[in-house]
Parts: C-alpha cells; sequence; structure tokens
C-alpha cells in the first residue's frame, strides 16, 4: 500500500499544486491529511461567539477547503483526513456535499485495504496562543471515545493533528524549546500500539521517529524553512532552506518493514527536486541505508531530476 502525506496546507494552493504536480505519476492508493487547511482565519473563539462573525468564518473556510479538494482529486485517490487547530469544527455536513471522495475521521475509524487496516483519526490541538477554532484540553476525557474504540483495532494507524508529547523533536517548538504535544495522544499510543502515527501541527518538528514502538511521522507544513543537507551540490550553501514537503509511506500487508521517504521541493537560484533516502521500521528498530539511524530531526536529502 502506497499512501501520499500532507502536513498542514494553510491555504496554500500554489505549493499544493507543486506537491500534486510531483506525484501525478505515483500509484497512490490514499491521501492522508494532517488538518489546518484554513489559513489563518480572522476570527478566534472569542470572536466568532455570534452568528454573524461565524458566517464570515465558514464562508472563508469553505471557499478555501473547496479549492484545497477540487486540486488534490485530480490525483483521483481517496483522501482521509483530521481538523486542525485553525479549522472550524462543526462544518462536516456542508463540506461533505463537495463529494471529492473524502473522508473525515473525528473520533471514528474508517476500515480500507479489503477492511485490512483501520485508520482513527482525532483533530484539534491542546491550547495555543493563537486561540485557534478547534482547540482542546488534553485530558482523559477529551479521548474517552477513542479509548473505547481502540481495544479490538488491530492493525491501525492513528491520524493526529497534534503529535504526541515527549518526543525529542517532533513536537519541539523553536521558540522557547517546549514540548508542545499531546500527553494523551501519547498514552493512546503506548497502551493500543498503532503500527503508525501521522500528525501534523508542530511546522518545526517535521520528520520521522520511534515513540513506544510505533513509526510517528510528524508532515509538518506543507511549505517553509526547514534543515536540509544538500550533498553534492555548491548551490545552496547553507542548511536552512525553504523547502515543499510530502512524504510516501509504503507498507504491504505483513507490516514487517514499513518505510516512508521524505521528498522535497527547495527553493533558491533553481528549483531542486529532493528525496531523503527511505527509512524502514525493523525489527523495532528506524533502518536507512541498512544502518540504524540516531532519531533527529536533520535530513538528508539526494538532488533528484524533476
Amino acid at each position: 500500500m502506497r499512501i501520499l502525506i500532507i502536513g498542514d496546507i494553510h491555504n496554500d494552493l500554489e505549493h499544493l499544486g507543486a506537491v500534486v504536480f510531483m506525484c501525478s505519476n505515483l500509484e497512490l492508493d490514499l491521501i492522508v491529511l494532517t488538518g489546518d487547511f484554513a489559513d489563518f482565519l480572522p476570527h478566534t473563539i472569542p470572536q466568532i461567539k455570534n452568528s454573524r462573525t461565524y458566517r464570515a468564518a465558514e464562508n472563508i473556510y469553505y471557499t478555501q477547503l473547496q479549492a484545497i479538494f477540487k486540486l488534490l482529486a485530480t490525483l483521483n485517490v481517496p483522501i482521509v483526513y483530521v481538523h486542525g487547530n485553525h479549522d472550524l469544527r462543526f462544518y462536516d455536513e456542508k463540506f461533505h456535499k463537495l463529494a471529492y471522495n473524502v473522508d473525515l475521521l473525528s473520533g471514528n475509524e474508517k476500515y480500507i485495504h479489503n477492511n485490512f487496516l483501520a485508520f482513527v483519526g482525532f483533530g484539534g490541538s491542546t491550547y495555543t496562543p493563537f486561540r485557534g477554532p478547534y482547540e482542546w484540553k488534553d485530558s482523559i476525557h477529551t479521548f474517552l471515545e477513542i479509548h473505547q474504540k481502540l481495544a479490538n483495532l488491530k492493525p491501525w494507524i492513528l491520524i493526529s493533528h497534534c503529535p504526541p508529547k515527549w518526543c525529542q523533536f517532533l513536537d519541539v517548538g523553536y521558540i522557547q524549546g517546549n514540548h508542545l504535544g499531546s500527553a494523551q495522544v501519547r498514552e493512546i499510543i503506548a497502551e493500543f500500539s498503532p503500527k503508525v502515527v501521522i500528525t501534523g501541527h508542530i511546522h518545526e518538528g517535521s520528520g520521522i521517529d520511534l515513540v513506544d514502538g510505533a513509526l510517528v511521522i510528524n508532515a509538518g507544513k506543507l511549505a517553509g524553512y526547514d534543515r536540509v543537507e544538500l550533498h553534492d551540490s555548491s548551490i545552496y550553501k547553507e542548511n536552512i532552506a525553504q523547502v515543499i514537503k510530502w512524504f510516501i509511506l509504503e507498507f504491504d500487508d505483513s507490516f514487517d518493514n514499513l518505510n516512508v521517504q521524505r521528498h522535497g521541493l527547495v527553493f533558491g537560484p533553481r528549483p531542486l527536486a529532493l528525496k531523503a533516502n527511505p527509512i524502514t521500521l525493523k525489527n523495532g528498530e528506524l533502518v536507512q541505508n541498512g544502518d540504524i539511524i540516531p532519531v533527529t530531526g536533520n535530513v538528508r536529502y539526494g538532488l533528484d531530476d524533476i
């Protein structure tokens, strides 16, 4: 099975179009989106309590979603997604009339791949200074419904907008260096053993990690500055570049080998298509090029022809 994973889009249609173009010749089985489709809405929680401002926010959100999913529909692949903290929570009925082969995972499961594999999703995030429309208290009560669903799910993949807490880098914000992930998401991983966890939310924490035995992919933000090391190239002298990024996850029914590859497009004197060497989860270790790799947020990219 081959899955395209795209992080927080924030209404960046131009760069999303680049990903669609780069993936147009791939045989994909599914697209997973981690939420935060909208740009920063001009309406925070205190401002959308009355019906007029809520309708204004809803119209903005609907327009942005329509454009995003119309573009992704050109890949002709089913999509599953969760809400982000910048998305409106109570919007599903109107949105799904768009009929773009899209499924919202919000505390519920979806079986795919001949009903062999379950995807479970949980949207929103813990409280942030931005006061987004979909934020919650990180408590067992928030996740109680999910806990009750997971006991009999095997194998399964968790899609959570918010990453697990206390990771080495996936949930760490650069400004203060705090762990901004969810303790409850971490508890779910430890207790119910998903094969893979797919997240977003912490833009600067984009990368791959092994957390309590699960392969965790933080897709970060679709486009933004990233730490990269470009070998065999004299074009880029610094290790900070503006990158459009996406991930490709592949596995078979046995789940003996989970492979994930990070792809990117770098802006600069000329665009470069990049791909990191695939990372495999094998016998409980992350392996790259045959070697067990240290957990790190840095990515070594190889050059690819566009």
